[in-house]
């Protein structure tokens, strides 16, 4: 079903989330170039998976891209305030 659809993509969002994590901590914790490389690539397609979720979600649940576009605004408030 279509609930099942959307829980399924908020898992794989929030799943994403931890090898990003696990990538970025790695890759600080070495001096090595081909390591930190390696490993930042991993996280940057990491979050390439989650950017994908997020438009699949906004599209098949409404009211989650309705809170995804309020939050949006507040940031923006936030930052034009902070700019004051």
């Amino acid at each position: 079903s279509i609930t099942e659809v959307i829980a399924a993509l908020r898992a794989g969002l929030a799943v994403e989330q931890k090898p990003v994590n696990t990538y970025l901590t790695h890759a600080r914790s070495t001096d090595r170039v081909l390591a930190k490389k390696v490993l930042n690539d991993n996280a940057s397609e990491e979050w390439v998976h989650a950017g994908e979720f997020i438009p699949l979600i906004q599209i098949l649940a409404p009211d989650d891209a309705n809170y995804l576009a309020k939050g949006h605004a507040e940031v923006d408030t936030t930052e034009k305030n902070l700019l004051i």
